[in-house]
């Protein structure tokens, strides 16, 4: 009795295997997909923070506004802001403190999740460091 119903409702392995596949391929995707992102996240992160350091260190060895904004432009791209404290050439002096923090979007499928959350996500650097030359230096 029990061969005549295997025989009438089959034995369908490989339709068990196909449904199996389409729910977990989907799911490795996801995070695959999501994994990448997190890289590229930690790897624009470890850019800005570079570029926020190299840009503290031209201010204060040179105390060149244009050329640290350059400067972090050509490492993180035009979208990439900058904010410079104090902003001012002429009032550093040596032994001052300058910090330079670099803000960027994130880019990718970051960004749609930050849309369907309404939150604004932005990563930022900052870098702080002592005068080396003045305001008579530069």
């Amino acid at each position: 009795m029990e061969d005549i119903a295997l025989k009438i409702l089959g034995n369908n392995q490989r339709g068990q295997s196909a449904l199996e596949s389409a729910v977990v391929i989907p799911i490795i995707l996801i995070l695959a997909v999501a994994a990448s992102q997190v890289g590229f996240m930690v790897y624009t992160k470890m850019l800005m923070q570079q570029a926020s350091r190299e840009a503290a260190r031209i201010i204060s060895t040179t105390n060149s506004n244009a050329l640290a904004m350059e400067t972090v432009k050509d490492i993180c791209g035009d979208d990439a802001r900058v904010t410079i404290d104090p902003v001012d050439v002429s009032s550093r002096s040596p032994g001052d403190m300058v910090t330079v923090m670099v803000s960027k979007k994130p880019a990718g499928f970051i960004q749609i999740i930050d849309w369907a959350a309404g939150s604004k996500g932005i990563l930022d650097s900052r870098a702080i460091m002592r005068m080396e030359c003045g305001k008579d230096d530069a």
